[in-house]
């Protein structure tokens, strides 16, 4: 059952497949950015979403009473508000297929960071694990308990790699060096 189990291991990682993968190169590790990353977008989406209702409140509580929320006035509130929720749900939506489209992958040669912007394009940086010197990992206050960390690929001639809100960056870090140390034998 062990063999099974690490032989199907084996075929999920060669046959997992990325843009720009080489015939000769297995996936080892692989994530995406972290959840937190994507609560972090939403500060406009959730400003657009809560400015007519602060809007609403300081006009019930300077007295207004020709904007004011009544039966009568309940459609035509409703009618103003309601771009407003569609603005917020479309950038929510936005947001969300921008946190979840970029991928972080670790192969038998070298370390992938594919950006995809959508309506804009992709962007790829890599870094082959025989040219990585260092990885570092950091993590803003106290958010190593929810494993987010940043980490940082210093390497020698191929320039630094930084990628922010990654989760299982120890499991990450520890691939990186265990397949340099492969890729060196």
């Amino acid at each position: 059952a062990y063999f099974q189990g690490l032989e199907r291991e084996f075929e999920q990682r060669s046959s997992t497949d990325f843009p720009g993968r080489q015939w000769d190169e297995v996936v080892v590790a692989s994530t995406k950015r972290h959840l937190l990353a994507f609560f972090a977008r939403l500060t406009l989406p959730l400003t657009i979403l809560i400015a007519p209702l602060m809007f609403l409140i300081g006009v019930e509580l300077l007295g207004i009473t020709a904007l004011s929320i009544t039966t009568d006035n309940l459609l035509l509130t409703g009618l103003a508000t309601l771009p407003f929720f569609i603005i917020s749900g479309l950038l929510i939506f936005y947001h969300y297929l921008d946190w979840r489209n970029d991928d972080f992958i670790v192969t038998s040669k070298r370390f992938i960071h594919i950006e995809r912007k959508l309506l804009y394009g992709e962007e790829r940086d890599e870094a082959p694990l025989t040219r990585i010197q260092d990885v570092t990992l950091s993590y803003p206050g106290f958010l190593d308990r929810f494993d987010y960390y940043n980490l940082e690929i210093k390497t020698a001639g191929a320039g630094d790699i930084w990628v922010n809100g990654v989760t299982n960056a120890t499991k990450m870090k520890d691939e990186i060096f265990r397949e340099k140390e492969r890729a060196l034998e």
